[in-house]
């Protein structure tokens, strides 16, 4: 009987493309603060609205510099049919334009299904928990500690943590060090 096939989805910056500025992300919480929602505290990230705030927000999103290591390995495994592979970004919108161009460099179009990003600008937690409910994905790659415990609570896909040295002292069930051992691990559901 053949297994069927995967659905797996990845977050962009810091993922799919290697941001070695990541590793600064537990020191910037200041971007990221908690508010009341019906009654529950829940997760909220800055979103820039004034020029400055895009321009320096657009200048963060360039240290997203090269295609991650094990990324050949994605492509592997859509060309083998064994994995669908879906993008799913935080990014905000007026990002779009450069989200697409970073696309065009790998080559999605060839091992990507489809690729997603906000058109309404929602908070980057709850519109990665609604598309990975949407497409029924089975396992989703996040680098976000505060993101991937979301997304773990919030979804019944498989959420895999790719940390970094700063924040590796969280605790956390699937939490990686390098995409490549993340990859390793999608292979072996397969």
């Amino acid at each position: 009987m053949k297994q069927k096939k995967l659905k797996v989805g990845f977050d962009f910056d810091g993922v799919i493309l290697y941001n070695p500025a990541r590793v600064l992300r537990p020191f910037l919480g200041y971007l990221r603060g908690k508010r009341k929602k019906n009654g529950k505290t829940t997760l909220v990230f800055y979103h820039p609205t004034k020029p400055l705030e895009k321009w320096f927000w657009w200048l963060a999103h360039q240290s997203s510099l090269f295609p991650s290591s094990g990324l050949d390995d994605v492509r592997t495994m859509v060309k083998d049919n064994s994995i669908d592979a879906y993008i799913i970004t935080g990014r905000s919108s007026f990002l779009k334009p450069d989200f697409q161009s970073r696309l065009r460099s790998i080559g999605s179009e060839k091992f990507i299904k489809e690729s997603f990003i906000s058109d309404s600008n929602e908070q980057p937690h709850e519109f990665k928990a609604k598309k990975i409910r949407e497409l029924g994905l089975d396992c989703y790659v996040e680098d976000n500690w505060n993101i991937a415990q979301y997304l773990a609570k919030n979804t019944k896909a498989r959420i895999f943590w790719l940390s970094n040295v700063a924040d590796y002292h969280f605790d956390y069930p699937d939490k990686y060090l390098n995409f490549s051992n993340i990859v390793a691990e999608i292979r072996k559901m397969i």
